[in-house]
């Protein structure tokens, strides 16, 4: 009759935790994943050290321990990415630089600084392969070129 009651409340539990995982973000989703492997990767190694299985034990410990520590340090390196400018101040630029960043001649007006930007920025964005230097050097090279501009 325990047991059946012991089932009865886990069955419930696991159905109510499934209904708010249903819900959930992905991100969210993202960190119940990895807190429930790092329990239980971190309760079988205890077992293990406890058993005297000591090097799969560590074996365990480490799988847990690198799924879980690199992803906070990505995530504190992105963190560390979004606080930094945008784009290097403009002073730092001489013409010169800027047209042959863009590929524009000094004299271009702003619909061909635009143009060159944007086809640059499409090839060279962080999020088409490019890297957060060349996306700020082409930013700051757009800004410059507009600023004589106006």
């Amino acid at each position: 009759m325990v047991y059946v009651a012991l089932g009865v409340v886990a069955f419930l539990a696991l159905w109510l935790g499934l209904q708010a995982l249903a819900r959930a973000s992905i991100e969210r989703l993202r960190r119940v994943v990895l807190f429930c492997a790092t329990v239980l990767g971190g309760g079988l190694a205890g077992y293990l050290f406890l058993t005297g299985r000591v090097p799969l034990g560590s074996l365990v410990l480490g799988a847990v321990l690198g799924l879980y520590f690199p992803r906070r340090r990505a995530q504190h390196q992105r963190a560390q990415s979004r606080t930094r400018p945008a784009a290097a101040p403009p002073e730092q630029m001489t013409l010169q630089e800027a047209c042959e960043i863009l590929g524009v001649a000094p004299q271009a007006d702003k619909e061909e600084i635009e143009a060159a930007y944007r086809a640059l920025i499409k090839k060279l964005h962080p999020d088409s392969g490019g890297n957060d230097w060349f996306a700020r050097r082409l930013t700051a090279a757009r800004e410059f070129l507009l600023e004589r501009k106006s």
